[in-house]
C-alpha cells in the first residue's frame, strides 16, 4: 500500500512540474511576441446577444453562426 502512495505522490509531483513548464512556455511565447492577436468577441447594439433561453434552443449550426458573428468572422 505504501508503494502505491509513493507512486501517486511521484505522479502528482510530475504533473505539477509539467503544469509549471507549460505556464512558463506560454509566458515566453507571449513575451516574445509570437502570440500577437487572440480573437475577441464584439457585441453591437444592432446585433445583441440572445438570451440564455434562446441559445439553449438553438441547434449546432445556429450556434456556430452566432459565434462567427460575435467573433466578426461572418
Amino acid at each position: 500500500m505504501e508503494e502505491v502512495v509513493e507512486i501517486i505522490k511521484m505522479l502528482i509531483t510530475r504533473i505539477e512540474n509539467l503544469e509549471t513548464q507549460v505556464k512558463e512556455a506560454n509566458m515566453n511565447l507571449m513575451k516574445s511576441g509570437i502570440v500577437v492577436h487572440t480573437p475577441r468577441p464584439s457585441m453591437t447594439v444592432s446585433n445583441p446577444v440572445p438570451s440564455g433561453d434562446t441559445i439553449a434552443k438553438m441547434d449546432w449550426d445556429e450556434l456556430n453562426e452566432l459565434v462567427g458573428k460575435l467573433e466578426g468572422t461572418i
